[in-house]
């Protein structure tokens, strides 16, 4: 079947010359964030990514956000605070894609005494003090839960689940709000000093040609790759850390990759409820649902060595995984009801823990002077729960080199601002899409709301029948929304659409799947 393409308008990158106040090289969590807060308190941004935003780690988590209730346990007490007090800001700036959660942790007194989970339970609910979750509170597990009967007693506490990679995306399209320059396949080949502070050339992929852009600062927010882009593209030796602004920068240069992986199978359960395994290790493995027909296993903590974009999932991480769930749970599981996998690679500072499963969470960032006096930051560490503290921390680190340019007045405004999609009333937003369009089904609509959130009021425009859509690629994955991801969201390749804007990589067959690869390379050139 030949699909008729739409005529899009993707505006190409200008070639010339552009100078910036910031550049943000890396447009994953880190540095999308970095990017819209920089943008929205009044700079001149551009963000840039070597391949897809999101493309790596940012992607690749175990997609939630949560003050980290092992880390008590390591006595991180700072770094759990933080992070339950994100939870709140981010749960309503991102209501379209965050969902408040309840977990289950079943008690094995061998591995833990009851006492003590309950004082991290009582610590968890209380570090963040306008904590606004249900509280933890200890359960008898009935004869019909899906754990084994040895368990019996467990305890439940709140958390939150998101969709990492458009958590990613929206901060990207904040950035546009505020007419920044956001390009994916993007990647910077060279950096030198010039006059302003630094000048990159950059590789656009999109249209095969070389650019340049101009800064005043950048910042190095490449996750696995910061070191690696200092060493490579530089074009100069790096200059030293500034220590008077710089926070154990000895420490900063000193990159742990830990490569955590996950699993995907049908669903092992009925209700929404996730669960938390303990096991012998002292290790913890989440059980969560997921795109409703599945449910989410993961994740591991593993050294890792080589290149993060070819990050697997290995035999042994596999057998870990599927020994863990079926310690606890009694429909077992085999290596054959995995439908899918993935894994990614956490650029975490090296502390010199011994495993890396104790390596800190925590984040580090570094800032250093060319001889021009032109600063460029770079991160290390952190976690998607804390990216808009980090941006924060970031942009405090930057206020002296830009004075004026930055706006005192929304300084920590991310706080307040809902990101693009999550604006106004969104259960009334599920009721005026019900109104509009009762010819869709309504688990498509459920999908968009929480996808899109109120931009699927733009993409929906002028919809006034299901053939409006156009052609449909498979499980309700329609042209029309096919042409919003390409032509708004920075889509470029398969994958970019069935694995992170919408995930339907899970229900989409391999020819359904090679129909969308041929439009894709109508619409955009490129062969994914």
């Amino acid at each position: 079947m030949v699909i008729p393409a739409t005529k899009l308008s993707i505006a190409p990158l200008p070639e010339q010359q552009t100078v910036l106040d910031l550049i943000v090289i890396g447009a994953g969590i880190n540095g999308a964030g970095i990017a819209a807060d920089a943008a929205g308190q009044g700079l001149t941004v551009g963000l840039y990514d070597a391949k897809d935003i999101a493309g790596a780690t940012s992607s690749a988590s175990s997609k939630l956000i949560h003050g980290g209730l092992r880390y008590l346990e390591q006595g991180d007490f700072a770094l759990v605070a933080s992070a339950l007090a994100e939870r709140e800001i981010i749960s309503q700036v991102a209501r379209h894609l965050v969902t408040p959660i309840r977990f289950v942790l079943p008690h094995q007194p061998t591995l833990r005494p009851a006492w003590l989970i309950r004082l991290g339970l009582f610590l968890y609910d209380r570090l963040y003090w306008h904590n606004r979750f249900p509280p933890s509170q200890q359960i008898h597990l009935s004869a019909n839960n899906p754990l084994k009967d040895e368990f019996n007693i467990a305890f439940e506490y709140s958390d939150c689940w998101v969709d990492d990679a458009r958590l990613v995306i929206s901060n990207g399209l904040r950035v546009l709000e505020h007419q920044g320059e956001v390009a994916n396949y993007c990647a910077v080949t060279q950096i030198t000093t010039c006059d302003v502070g630094w000048q990159l050339t950059l590789y656009d992929q999109r249209q095969q040609r070389t650019i340049t852009r101009q800064a005043k600062a950048i910042v190095n927010a490449t996750g696995p790759w910061v070191n690696q882009l200092l060493d490579k593209a530089m074009a100069q030796p790096m200059p030293e850390p500034i220590a008077a602004k710089s926070t154990n920068s000895t420490k900063a240069t000193r990159l742990r990759l830990v490569k955590g992986s996950h699993l995907v199978v049908r669903k092992m359960y009925p209700g929404s409820q996730a669960y938390i395994l303990q096991h012998s290790d002292k290790r913890i493995v989440f059980v969560i649902p997921f795109m409703s027909d599945f449910t989410l296993i993961g994740t591991t903590d593993v050294d890792y060595q080589g290149d993060p974009r070819h990050a697997s999932l290995d035999e042994n991480e596999r057998t870990y995984l599927l020994q863990v769930v079926n310690q606890h749970f009694k429909q077992g599981l085999d290596e054959q009801d995995i439908v899918w996998h993935f894994s990614g690679v956490r650029p975490l500072f090296d502390s010199g823990d011994t495993s890396a499963q104790n390596a800190s969470r925590d984040y580090q960032i570094d800032l250093k002077l060319a001889a021009n006096q032109a600063p460029i930051v770079t991160i290390y560490g952190g976690k998607i729960t804390t990216y808009r503290k980090l941006a924060l921390r970031c942009m405090e680190k930057l206020q002296p080199f830009f004075g004026q340019l930055l706006s005192q007045t929304k300084r920590n405004w991310t706080a307040r601002a809902p990101l693009p999609g999550s604006e106004g009333d969104l259960a009334q937003l599920h009721q005026t899409l019900l109104a509009h369009h009762p010819y869709l089904p309504e688990t498509l609509l459920t999908r968009y709301q929480h996808q899109y959130g109120q931009t699927t009021l733009k993409m929906l425009a002028k919809v006034e029948k299901l053939a409006d859509l156009g052609h449909c690629f498979g499980h309700d994955l329609y042209q029309r929304e096919v042409d919003h991801l390409i032509e708004h969201e920075w889509a470029f390749q398969v994958d970019d659409i069935l694995w992170r804007r919408t995930k339907l990589g899970l229900y989409l067959s391999k020819g359904e799947q090679q129909a969308l690869a041929l439009y894709l390379f109508r619409q955009t050139g490129q062969v994914s």
